[in-house]
Order: structure tokens, then sequence, then C-alpha cells
């Protein structure tokens, strides 16, 4: 029987669920793996256990360097309603996304 595959919020939830249990990072670990396969990282684990110790129970992923910036679709739109025969690379350089 094949194993289900995890959500990385699921895990997430999953993590938390587990830290409020008063379980260890690397108990959660193996608790996780027993049941879902190798969908865990202990280092990733620690950090995210680290946030929740601190006080962060929020499992999003917070804003960082290099993340993808959102889009707004009505401004792209726009653009391209104003002139269609701009290219894709155009229209990236001028709102500057990749």
């Amino acid at each position: 029987m094949s194993r289900p595959t995890i959500e990385e919020a699921h895990l997430r939830h999953c993590m938390l669920f587990l830290f409020d249990q008063e379980m260890k990072a690397n108990e959660a670990v193996n608790k996780i793996t027993d049941t879902y396969g190798d969908v865990l990282k202990l280092n990733k684990c620690h950090r995210w256990f680290k946030k929740f110790k601190n006080g962060n129970r929020n499992l999003k992923d917070a804003a960082r360097k290099g993340q993808p910036q959102k889009l707004d679709d009505d401004i792209l739109k726009a653009m391209v309603d104003s002139d269609p025969r701009q290219t894709m690379e155009e229209l990236s350089l001028k709102i500057d996304c990749p």
C-alpha cells in the first residue's frame, strides 16, 4: 500500500500539534516519517519548533529576500490591453518581475 502524499501546510499543522504535545523535534520527525514517509528533515523541524517556542504560531512562510513577489493581475491586464504586441520579456522588465 502506498503512503499518502502530504501538503506543506498539513505538515506544518502536524509539527505544531506534536510541539503542543511537548514532543521533541527528533521525536516529531520520527512520528511523521512513520506515518507519511520521508517528508520532513530534522533541520526543518528544528526551525519550526524554534518559531513555536518563541511564540510564533503562524504557519505561513515569512516573506524573505528572493521569494517570488506577488503580481497584480489587474496591472498586468491593463498593460497588455494598452499594447497587446508587447512581449513577455518587455512586460517583465516594465513591472520588474521575472
